[in-house]
């Protein structure tokens, strides 16, 4: 195996070390989907203490700025005490946090569970991508992280329904056990991922080198995740406004801006060597005007999932197109700070949206805001 930075440790076991790095794609994207089928149950839980459907869109959301503070921060401290230790650690209390849900007393309680969950996500997610950047690169390492999004969509997809069937069958807190798959990241990672860290952080004085070059594009991935996210926040309420109120329904539905994401992100390898930033950047924006702006006019089954599919082929683009822009512009020693801030950009866009749509909502209605 060519690795990109040649003081990486060697790889014994390449196909499980790259199912390991794929696999954080997976856990991100169940840290705040994975209870979206239960999202009406926890409105109607504490409908009581006021607006139930922005309590309950926090309660899935606040993950996000956790993740955004944890990513940078645990893809930080990779430098320092190991990537290898931070995605071993993060996996373990990746399960722990989030099972806790299931079991929390209250409201606070089940916060502070999500908090943790999305602190130790930024750390699985910062510091396996930080490792795939270390050991690939050019083609292959595109290839790579389009292939971390597909598995990412993958686990969504099949989450989603599996955490539907579980709300509509067992209640709300059903769905939180799915995150005991962090067990079994932690479980194959244990022996597969190098012990060895790359060399080069004591030269930056223990922080790795500099991510100024790549301001511009985390701003602008934070922008596009406000959009990105905006069928998976809002989407679930429209369609109960429409009369599709069954859980299953819904996530059906929902799965559909999964399979767009699949699929745009597996045509990212093959667009990338093709096109430009700005031309890719002009697509990814065209695909959301479309799919987000139909989702919310349109009525049907039929016609949302469409839509949904739309959407979520530019959210496939988004990820890997600003990953790999990142990763071109920092020098390798900085692998874990920009692979950290880039997933704390994706999951900030994520709790920033019911903020930007709230007032829509509540001034010209569900469509409205929907539509953006």
């Amino acid at each position: 195996m060519t690795v990109a930075n040649q003081n990486a440790a060697p790889v014994r076991f390449e196909t499980a070390f790259i199912g390991v790095l794929l696999s954080g794609g997976a856990l991100a994207g169940m840290a705040q989907m994975a209870i979206v089928p239960a999202l009406p149950q926890l409105a109607a839980r504490y409908a009581d203490a006021g607006d139930g459907t922005f309590i309950a869109q926090q309660v899935m959301t606040v993950a996000g700025p956790a993740l955004a503070v944890g990513a940078p921060l645990l893809g930080w401290l990779a430098g320092i005490v190991g990537k290898r230790n931070v995605l071993l650690v993060s996996s373990l209390l990746y399960a722990v946090a989030g099972i806790g849900g299931a079991f929390a007393p209250d409201f606070w309680t089940l916060i502070l569970s999500r908090i943790l969950l999305g602190l130790v996500c930024g750390g699985v997610t910062a510091a396996g991508m930080a490792l795939l950047a270390d050991h690939y690169s050019g083609a292959r390492r595109d290839r790579l992280i389009g292939g971390v999004s597909v598995l990412g969509g993958g686990a969504t997809l099949v989450s989603l329904i599996v955490a539907g069937a579980l709300a509509e069958n067992f209640g709300w807190r059903a769905p939180f056990g799915l995150y005991l798959v962090g067990l079994a990241m932690f479980a194959v990672a244990l022996p597969v991922v190098p012990r060895t860290e790359v060399a080069g952080v004591a030269a930056h004085g223990g922080s790795g080198g500099s991510v100024r070059a790549a301001t511009g594009y985390l701003v602008m991935l934070t922008i596009l995740s406000i959009v990105m996210n905006m069928i998976a926040v809002q989407g679930i309420f429209l369609l109960s406004s429409e009369g599709i109120t069954s859980p299953t329904m819904q996530s059906i539905v929902l799965d559909m801006t999964t399979v767009g994401t699949m699929a745009g992100a597996y045509g990212f390898a093959y667009l990338r060597p093709r096109l430009g930033y700005v031309t890719m950047l002009a697509l990814i924006w065209a695909l959301f005007g479309i799919g987000v702006g139909g989702f919310a006019m349109v009525h049907g089954i039929v016609a949302v999932s469409f839509f949904a599919i739309v959407s979520g082929l530019g959210a496939g683009l988004v990820t890997p197109l600003h990953q790999s822009m990142v990763l071109t512009v920092v020098p390798p020693s900085a692998n874990g700070k920009v692979m950290g801030l880039a997933m704390g950009a994706i999951f900030l866009g994520l709790v920033l949206n019911p903020f930007v749509i709230q007032p829509l909502r509540s001034s010209f209605g569900m469509q409205t805001a929907g539509a953006g």
